[in-house]
């Protein structure tokens, strides 16, 4: 049996087994990103998991309808205030038209701190096809 023959064959295997080592390393960012996360009321924190596309990707998301601010924990975040707000407070000491959200960053770390298990992983997952 020659190689052009299997192509089929060897491209279907391929893909399982990618598939597969992607989802193992999604779960790793998950567990990781869980543990980075700053926890205020653990909405967040419960919010990251793994989905699976239609099309075979993977991704991992931090967020949901109830925590939908992991972008804003993650980059930061400025807050200005409507012209509304700001007319009940203009003579308050200190007080500020704009607020700003540090960044905490989680979730790139975990997949930072993840790469060479990942680049291990898919290797493994196409050797001996």
């Amino acid at each position: 049996m020659t190689v052009e023959s299997r192509f089929a064959e060897i491209s279907l295997e391929m893909t399982a087994r990618l598939d597969a080592a992607v989802g193992e390393i999604a779960e790793l960012i998950v567990q990781d990103a869980k543990q980075r996360v700053p926890v205020r009321t653990g909405r967040l924190q419960k919010a990251i998991q793994k989905q699976h596309g239609k099309r075979g990707e993977w991704a991992v998301i931090a967020g949901n309808e109830k925590a939908w601010y992991g972008h804003i924990v993650e980059f930061g975040g400025v807050h200005t205030r409507s012209p509304e707000e700001s007319a009940h407070r203009p003579h308050v000491a200190g007080y500020q038209k704009e607020s700003r959200t540090g960044a905490h960053p989680f979730l790139i770390p975990a997949a930072e701190a993840h790469r060479a298990e990942a680049e291990a992983l898919s290797r493994e997952a196409v050797r001996n096809l």
